[in-house]
């Protein structure tokens, strides 16, 4: 690799210390110089830094032995931190082969490196097998248990990294997360009210509550710096401004089955027949359990008679 681009990447922190009059002084007392006292003498007695130089190099001309002194002080004094990392496909053999060769923040980096939620797990269980006072583990297999409807299993595994980690913003706001996803509002609003306490923005999480619980004014106060999220779309649609929701919802990247859903309610309020079949169509792709849902919804009164309609929840 040419020097030029490592240094791209490098930072430098240079200083300069001056002159080493301390070591000069002390070089030449231990030398073997017949005059070191006298010359030790009209060093110590310039005040000025300039009149020492000129005092050495006149010196110089005189004792051979000084220039022989000098070359030794002038040096420089070079740190490097640096590390030895493992590659990304060594992290994820040893995560698998041998997990006890990882650090905890390796172990939690392999699991990034898999999209199996099996494979996930077992690198979280091993991490909490190996680490078991750290609370990493069991608040990131806490995400992947609830992700998977184990709410249960999520519910004690945040206990454990709660009591591991007491106060934690993180943790705290996966419990507020977790309740608000079984309706568990008041139990949400406390875990996020603690959050924030412990410094972990809450604004946007404390907007869903008062979604959930009517007060759509606050929620969309709250929710206000919120992008691209389907519960401010949903919010959004509650208050019935449907262009906002469908841009919210529109700049989504990676669409779900359930935002796909709400683009097609969108439809069925603006009375846009395309947009709700396209977007029932790809919903349905996603989850099939929709199907049935759309089929009952008392949105699409008005379009369950059409065969694209039919065709979209096939």
């Amino acid at each position: 690799m040419k020097a030029e681009t490592l240094k791209k990447d490098i930072k430098f922190n240079t200083s300069d210390n001056g002159e080493d009059w301390d070591g000069f002084l002390a070089a030449v007392e231990a030398s073997s110089i017949n005059d070191k006292g006298q010359i030790l003498n009209v060093i110590r007695s310039q005040a000025d830094r300039d009149q020492r130089q000129q005092q050495i190099r006149n010196m110089i001309a005189i004792y051979n032995e000084i220039d022989d002194i000098l070359p030794g002080l002038r040096r420089a004094i070079i740190k490097v931190n640096c590390s030895d990392s493992k590659t990304d496909e060594q992290i994820a053999k040893y995560a698998n082969t041998n997990p006890d060769s990882l650090t905890m923040a390796e172990l939690l980096y392999s699991a990034s490196l898999t999209q199996d939620v099996n494979t996930k797990m077992a690198i979280y269980q091993k991490a909490i097998d190996l680490y078991p006072e750290d609370f990493h583990a069991y608040n990131d297999l806490a995400c992947l248990q609830a992700s998977q409807g184990n709410y249960e299993t999520a519910k004690d595994l945040l206990d454990k990294a709660n009591s591991l980690s007491p106060n934690n913003g993180i943790v705290l706001n996966n419990i507020g997360v977790l309740c608000l996803t079984q309706g568990d509002y008041e139990g949400a609003k406390v875990a996020f009210d603690a959050s924030e306490k412990a410094g972990f923005a809450q604004s946007y999480n404390q907007g869903v509550i008062d979604m959930k619980n009517g007060d759509y004014a606050s929620a969309s106060s709250k929710m206000a710096n919120g992008k691209c999220t389907y519960n401010l779309a949903l919010n959004q649609l509650l208050t019935k401004d449907y262009t906002a929701a469908k841009n919210t919802l529109n700049c989504i990247s990676n669409k779900t089955a359930a935002e796909y859903y709400l683009l097609a309610i969108i439809g069925a309020r603006t009375n846009t027949p395309a947009e709700i079949y396209s977007n029932l169509k790809q919903c349905c792709s996603l989850d099939a359990n929709y199907k049935v849902q759309a089929s009952k919804d008392m949105e699409f009164k008005n379009f369950k008679d059409n065969a694209e309609f039919q065709a979209a929840i096939q």
